[in-house]
């Protein structure tokens, strides 16, 4: 009995022995707990076993070798697979599939495979992590971890050996964006990725795509942050089958030795990059035309930027032309040569037209030097227009002192070095004189291996201070990007027209209406954007602000717009027919106009898209107005940038053109009747009127959290993934069939062509919408799909199933009983019984 005692002594009394005793208890219970939850979360790799033989899914290659993979994949027996996380049960023969990448460490990429966890977190690299599937067993054959923040040329060499056919699953890591070379994202191209040429900095990027797969055909997600993330993430989640679309098996990863040019330009890149392998060589010339050769040791060049735009540049090195007419698509802007200058080797050769595109490429082929390298740079006709602040900061760490002061038609050649510590001697900036052409560039030098920089600190930038700007963010406060010390003398100026046949469009007369509202940030970036329209009149815009918020006032002259103050009001909808009836009397003059309401950001084609509609719009007065907005332009049912739809009442808003006589006979006094409503709650101006939508949304619409409402129907609108129009000078496909008449006839010549989809076939998706519509995969590159439907019911079940948006009483985007949208570049078209276009089974 005395042990007892004892030890109930130590532990100061029973009291304390038994609540001792409970503890244990909790923690051997919350033990047991994690030990059971464990046993259901999704299983990794590292942990996993062999996979059988015949196992269907997710089991690895008895080809990949244990260095490869950390252990092999366990196989998982068909049936559901949940813990992806993928939103449906996976079908007989598919593959359950989540994907996601991030940048912080504290929420790591991942990727998941019929409840496999893929990625080995102690491996994950800050680059990006690729995933390697036979097409045929759907099994893992590889596993690689790139590290791209010293370069991507591993990542290339891997990717450029990866069998035909193979599929590919690739998740970012980290904010290396501008680690990634034109060379690996063309790379990405031939396995079906489109975004890849999206993804910058502060972007994260995921992909799922298969060798031979067309451009735009992968699945795949660019990540940027939004207003209300704390970082950028992108993830995907689907049930996956193989093939993932029409593959091309004659697709070559490495250009061909023979090829005169890569021919792999980036779409709307603005650039063409050649490499070792693809770039031809001009005709010979001795020393590069110099009477004498270069001492040993050093390198033969010459420049020629041309004495007008009628001429050709040309660069020569080591005695061969490099650039030259037709040669290397040598041309305006910026040609350059970048060689080994150990080896006198030409690694790549670049041209990057910076009058008529923007730098973005420019910027990632300078980004992929390494030390060492020497680059010769000459340039032609124009190269100064859209040569960004970035790119002459990377040509001055090149070892340029002259290239910030390039101006319009400056003629300039530069020879400089990564790791130069110091000025080149190598470079000539030369301006033009009045109407005169600048003074032509035309030198023969030799240049040794390594540049021996100059210490003399050349010309600071010329730069003037915005005296307007400073004194607006002095008063005004939460302007902190817009604010931030680099951008404070950013100057505020329209972008200029690149193309000067269009300097008398009327669409720079049509006055554009912003609506501005309580978010006066919000505000910022729409002016930001509409600033960023080619041809842009400054004196035709014109904000409309609540008298109480004289903020937006001073906001709108800092962009040198127009601004008026309206009456205050408790009513969104007040405010905005106040504005349109102001807009009228503002510009007594015009015809139509452009309206664009609160927190709205425009693509860069906004205007351009407007531009095209305008004369069709002026001439038919069956057509009330031309929306920038699509209410089923989401990632799903939305993919073709030239279409445009006519569509039968409910405007969506958001963003217009309107007709001054539709304003007057069916608006004018009646907003009140017509248009009390937020615009998506759909406008009923007139029943007689129609309307022109974009296959593609002109404008995006902040997230519905922004707008202090959570009804269902505006998160359907504003919360699912939405795609936009990204390139500046998308042509639409015809415009002038957008004609009462013509489009009629254009209308069912698509739906007889196009191939016919039963409601029997899309009865599993009418009865359960989470089942999700066919694939299309074995419908034509590009055909339409037609499917007929008798009642107003199973047009919503259609609805549903293609995840299409429906308000309350009806979809939106109806013409004459014809529902249009596309799906993976497919025209889509819902035919009701009771329309002129039916075609009876």
């Amino acid at each position: 009995m005395q042990a007892p005692k004892r030890l109930l002594r130590r532990f100061g009394g029973l009291r304390r022995v038994i609540l001792f005793g409970f503890c244990l208890l909790a923690v051997a219970l919350t033990l047991r707990t994690l030990a059971v939850s464990n046993s259901r979360v999704v299983t990794d790799v590292s942990s996993a076993v062999a996979a059988p033989p015949d196992a269907p899914v997710a089991a690895v290659s008895s080809a990949v070798k244990s260095e490869q993979l950390k252990e092999n994949v366990a196989a998982v027996p068909p049936g559901a697979h949940t813990l992806c996380d993928v939103g449906r049960t996976c079908g007989e023969g598919e593959l359950s599939m989540s994907v996601e990448a991030s940048l912080a460490e504290t929420a790591l990429s991942s990727a998941c495979i019929n409840d496999l966890k893929i990625f080995d977190k102690e491996k994950l690299a800050k680059g990006l992590n690729v995933i390697v599937l036979d097409e045929n067993t759907r099994s893992v054959q590889d596993i690689k971890y790139f590290d791209v923040l010293g370069g991507d040329r591993e990542f290339v060499g891997f990717m450029s050996h990866i069998p035909a056919q193979r599929v590919i699953v690739v998740a970012s890591y980290g904010d290396i964006a501008e680690k990634i070379s034109t060379e690996s994202r063309e790379l990405l191209q031939k396995f079906g990725s489109k975004k890849i040429f999206d993804f910058r900095r502060g972007n994260t990027f995921v992909l799922v795509g298969q060798r031979g797969l067309e451009g735009g055909q992968a699945t795949e997600e660019v990540g940027q942050l939004s207003e209300k993330d704390t970082e950028a993430k992108s993830r995907v989640a689907r049930c996956f089958r193989f093939p993932l679309g029409k593959i091309d098996t004659s697709v070559q990863l490495l250009p061909a030795r023979e090829s005169g040019n890569s021919g792999n330009e980036a779409p709307n890149a603005g650039g063409s990059v050649s490499r070792r392998e693809s770039i031809t060589y001009g005709q010979e010339l001795p020393h590069c035309g110099a009477k004498d050769p270069c001492p040993t040791g050093q390198i033969a060049f010459s420049f020629f930027s041309g004495k007008n735009k009628d001429d050709n540049p040309r660069i020569c090195v080591n005695g061969r032309f490099v650039i030259d007419r037709n040669l290397n698509k040598a041309g305006r802007g910026l040609n350059i040569v970048v060689l080994n200058a150990a080896t006198n080797d030409i690694l790549r050769v670049g041209h990057f037209d910076t009058y008529a595109s923007d730098s973005s490429t420019l910027e990632i082929f300078l980004e992929q030097m390494i030390k060492g390298e020497m680059i010769a740079v000459v340039s032609f006709d124009e190269a100064a227009t859209r040569l960004s602040s970035m790119a002459k900061q990377m040509f001055y760490e090149l070892g340029s002192g002259l290239v910030q002061n390039i101006k319009f038609r400056a003629s300039w050649y530069f020879i400089g070095q990564k790791g130069i510590s110091g000025f080149t001697p190598f470079e000539e900036l030369n301006f033009p004189s009045g109407n005169e052409w600048a003074k032509s560039i035309d030198n023969k030098i030799c240049v040794p291996h390594t540049l021996d920089g100059r210490k003399t600190v050349p010309d600071p930038i010329i730069r003037k201070q915005n005296d307007a700007k400073r004194h607006f963010c002095e008063k005004f406060d939460g302007y902190e990007e817009f604010c931030d010390d680099i951008r404070l003398d950013d100057v505020l100026v329209p972008t200029p027209l690149a193309n000067k046949s269009r300097e008398n469009d009327p669409i720079f007369k049509a006055p554009i209406m912003i609506a501005a509202g309580l978010s006066h940030n919000a505000l910022r970036m729409c002016l930001e954007t509409v600033l960023k329209q080619e041809g842009l009149d400054p004196k035709m815009v014109l904000v409309a602000y609540d008298e109480i918020y004289s903020e937006a006032g001073a906001l709108s002259q800092l962009f040198g717009f127009r601004s008026i103050a309206i009456n205050a009001t408790s009513s969104y909808a007040d405010q905005l027919a106040q504005s349109i009836d102001h807009l009228w009397v503002a510009f007594p003059e015009a015809e139509v106009a452009i309206v664009i309401e609160e927190e709205l950001l425009l693509t860069s084609d906004f205007l351009y898209y407007m531009s095209q509609l305008l004369p069709v719009f002026k001439q038919d007065d069956s057509l009330g107005t031309v929306s920038a907005w699509n209410n089923n332009g989401f990632a799903e049912t939305s993919s073709l940038p030239a279409e445009v739809y006519r569509v039968e009442k409910g405007l969506p808003g958001l963003g217009f053109m309107l007709k001054r006589t539709v304003y007057e006979k069916h608006m004018r006094g009646r907003m009140s009747k017509c248009c009390s409503r937020r615009a998506w709650d759909q406008w009923d101006i007139a029943d007689n009127l129609a309307m022109i939508v974009p296959d593609l949304s002109r404008v995006l619409r902040r997230h519905a959290d922004a707008l202090g409402v959570v009804d269902e129907l505006v998160e359907q609108l504003f919360h699912r993934e939405r795609v936009y129009s990204k390139d500046p000078l998308t042509t639409l496909r015809r415009p002038d069939r957008l004609r009462d008449g013509p489009y009629d006839d254009q209308l069912t010549l698509a739906i007889n062509s196009a191939a016919k989809l039963t409601v029997d076939q899309l009865r599993p998706c009418l009865d359960d919408a989470t089942k999700g519509p066919p694939t299309l995969e074995n419908i034509g590159a590009g055909q339409g799909v037609v499917v007929f439907f008798h009642s107003d019911d199973t047009l919503a079940k259609l609805c549903a199933c293609f995840h299409l948006y429906y308000d309350k009483y009806r979809p939106t985007g109806l013409y004459k009983g014809v529902l249009r949208f596309s799906v993976k570049q497919h025209p889509v078209f819902l035919v009701g019984s009771s329309s002129k276009f039916y075609v009876a089974p």
